[in-house]
């Protein structure tokens, strides 16, 4: 007998889409010194993020911010 476990998500005032938990999960991952930006050495985690670095880079820093992350990456 296999057992089945249905993943429960915790109740939210407001529900993310599941792409917006994806890539605020990616976010995290990449962001290891959590400063909560991305730099040029951690975005190599994220080979299809390092790809795009530049464009997403809104503001020139060389860091990705959430905002920036999130604005140009979610669908």
């Amino acid at each position: 007998g296999g057992s089945s476990s249905l993943a429960q998500s915790p109740p939210a005032t407001r529900t993310p889409t599941a792409s917006e938990a994806a890539l605020v999960s990616a976010f995290d991952r990449a962001d290891r010194d959590r400063d909560g930006r991305i730099d040029r050495d951690e975005v190599q985690r994220l080979p299809a993020v390092a790809e795009q670095f530049q464009q997403l880079d809104r503001n020139g820093d060389q860091h990705l911010s959430r905002e920036e992350f999130m604005n140009g990456l979610k669908t």
